[in-house]
């Protein structure tokens, strides 16, 4: 979708909108992956850690699943309380 050879000026301000409307849905996953982890939905989350894999690699083509994912993914259970 995004690996496009160099295309018109309107075009670009396509792509920047697609990036733009990834970027929000890979936060609203977050959250809602979040959410899921605090309340115990394990297969949610999990389902929801996928979802927001191929959203980044959507953004990111060629690059497979950035680690950036497991990184923030271990920071945040590690910031839970036990």
């Amino acid at each position: 979708m995004l690996d496009r050879p160099l295309q018109a000026p309107c075009e670009d301000k396509d792509v920047e909108n697609e990036l733009k409307e990834l970027a929000s849905l890979a936060r609203l996953v977050t959250y809602a992956r979040e959410r899921a982890n605090q309340i115990g939905a394990e297969f949610p989350a999990y389902c929801l850690e996928l979802a927001l894999g191929a959203i980044l690699q959507e953004m990111y083509p060629g690059m497979g699943n950035p680690d950036f994912v497991a990184d923030e993914r271990e920071a945040w259970l590690r910031s839970q309380p036990h």
